[in-house]
């Protein structure tokens, strides 16, 4: 029996699950390489049958599993006498994320196929209880470099580009005077929009995981949205460090992300750290935020600071894909050389220098326009509305996060979730940078 054959049989055991294969897609408008990779991000699993070579769309596949927050990859490693170099570097690659299952005879792949469906099944049905401590571990470093990358794709970077720059821990980490320590076991990290302190605050969580990863008894590392914790902080965390230890008594290293999204509840959050920093020993915690009043004058309050002019050049550069010179950025409208030290439109500069060869003529709101209208290049009316539809209920909600099943269905919502502007996860619906929001609105009333 052909090996494709084997597991349409197996799958046929599981009537609940709907395969999806590219050969049998049906035809469609959707650029080939998205769709195929977006059918990847949304699938509950992700079978990949290991020959002796693998073509480029597969190992893009496999890589776009790896990065989902939804996926599950299970890997079966087919008979072969030889594999090629791509395929040997994706089984080294695969290594800390999922386990291949050898297959030396193809009569029982059928069988295979089954059970490992079958136990992943179990295991989700179940919250995952068999999952030890270093498999959650690397599930929450892997969320968070999947946040990153969500935020550097919605800033408008290529994916491959976005990953190498999640995969660098030092870009966006913020300095140690700036975070917890033995002098302030409480920091609150004040920025405005776009200068990378939810990226400093990940890039902290992610040493605390890899310092867990080391040291069992080190405090344990939690991530928590500042909108979900506030009036129970304490629960929060203590739901965030299920199966990574005891924080109450080995301490923990928080990171609350986004006071400015639940802005009517920064003061009590503000006082529940305060407490939570000195109740239990070793823990360290910090909280980022956009100015706010609740925040000004506190002692806990750090800045982070703007980038300075050689960083500046370097961060345009990423984006316009060369290197930018003095003499370039010296010859920039002072509007543009102040918003260069914002990261985020640093970035947006770059990217527009490679579309138009120079920046003479943008300011940050052209700049926020020229990232919305390239996202929206391809979009139709419906899709424009749902978009504006989200804006609107984004800001009339302070920032909040939107039900999915606010904005209807169908194709015009999957369309709007493949968009770069939007994130989707647990049946909402928000955009990573908070900026685009109002842009959108602006951009699109003016159409």
């Amino acid at each position: 029996m052909p090996i494709r054959a084997r597991v349409e049989a197996a799958l046929q055991e599981a009537p609940y699950l709907m395969p999806w294969t590219f050969e049998t897609a049906p035809a469609s408008s959707e650029n080939v390489e998205d769709g195929y990779l977006r059918k990847v991000r949304e699938a509950s699993f992700v079978l990949w049958l290991i020959g002796s070579s693998t073509s480029e769309p597969v190992e893009k596949e496999v890589n776009e599993a790896l990065a989902s927050d939804n996926g599950r990859l299970l890997p079966f490693l087919l008979p072969a006498e030889n594999r090629d170099s791509r395929t040997e570097h994706l089984l080294k690659r695969i290594e800390p994320h999922a386990r291949y299952r050898q297959i030396t005879d193809l009569g029982q792949l059928e069988t295979e196929i089954e059970v490992a469906i079958s136990d992943e099944i179990a295991r989700a049905l179940d919250g995952e209880p068999s999952m030890s401590r270093t498999e959650r571990l690397d599930a929450l470093g892997r969320e968070s470099r999947a946040r990153c990358i969500q935020k550097w794709q919605a800033a408008g970077l290529e994916l491959d580009l976005a990953r190498k720059l999640a995969n660098n821990v030092d870009v966006g980490a913020a300095p140690g005077a700036l975070l917890p320590g033995t002098d302030a076991a409480f920091v609150v990290l004040v920025a405005e929009a776009g200068c990378g302190k939810s990226l400093a605050c990940e890039r902290f969580l992610q040493g605390a995981i890899a310092a867990q990863l080391q040291d069992a008894t080190a405090p344990v590392p939690v991530f928590v949205a500042a909108r979900k914790v506030i009036g129970d902080l304490q629960k929060g965390v203590l739901a965030g460090s299920e199966g990574l230890g005891n924080p109450e008594q080995n301490g923990a290293i928080i990171v609350i992300d986004g006071a400015d999204e639940a802005a009517d509840g920064a003061s009590l959050l503000l006082a529940e750290a305060r407490e939570l920093a000195q109740t239990w020993p070793r823990t360290r915690i910090v909280l980022s935020t956009r100015p706010l009043t609740q925040f000004d004058g506190i002692p806990e309050a750090r800045q982070l600071p703007r980038l300075g002019d050689p960083e500046a050049r370097d961060v345009v550069g990423l984006g316009a894909g060369r290197s930018i010179s003095m003499g370039e950025q010296a010859g920039w409208s002072k509007p543009i050389q102040d918003a260069a030290q914002v990261p985020l439109f640093a970035l947006l500069i770059g990217l527009h220098i490679a579309r138009s060869g120079d920046a003479s003529h943008v300011s940050r709101i052209t700049l926020l326009a020229d990232l919305a209208e390239h996202a929206l290049s391809d979009a139709n009316s419906d899709v424009r509305g749902a978009l504006h539809k989200l804006a609107v209920l984004t800001i009339a909600r302070g920032g909040d996060r939107i039900p999915k099943s606010e904005l209807g269905g169908g194709d015009t919502l999957r369309q709007l979730e493949t968009s770069r502007l939007v994130a989707v996860s647990d049946g909402e619906i928000w955009f990573p940078l908070a900026l685009m929001a109002q842009e959108v609105v602006r951009d699109l009333v003016e159409l």
